[in-house]
């Protein structure tokens, strides 16, 4: 069945994370979500691969504003994408610059 995971946060200290805590849903559970707003044509979407799946980390309005917040926020295997007219991304580079091996 499908679900949904949520990223409800990290714990360590000093750039070393200790837990990461995520909690995956149903989508028959009583939760209910509503999208108010999608990324803006141009604008850059920081992501990683989680499983099969991919999750967002971090939306920038600029490249200069997503290198910035992946410099203060390591992620291993993070990439960053550009968000086209349609809301897709096309791959850009991972964190060491190199070209993205997929796109979202």
């Amino acid at each position: 069945p499908a679900t949904i995971t949520l990223h409800e946060g990290d714990i360590g200290g000093a750039s070393v994370m200790l837990v990461i805590v995520h909690r995956t849903h149903g989508i028959d559970s009583a939760l209910q979500f509503e999208v108010i707003d999608v990324p803006k044509p141009d604008s850059w979407r920081i992501v990683r691969p989680y499983g099969e799946a991919v999750e967002l980390l971090h939306l920038a309005n600029d490249r200069a504003a997503a290198d910035a917040w992946l410099r203060q926020n390591r992620h291993p295997q993070a990439r960053i994408e550009r968000v086209d007219d349609l809301g897709d991304a096309s791959a850009d580079a991972d964190a060491s610059g190199s070209p993205a091996r997929e796109a979202v």
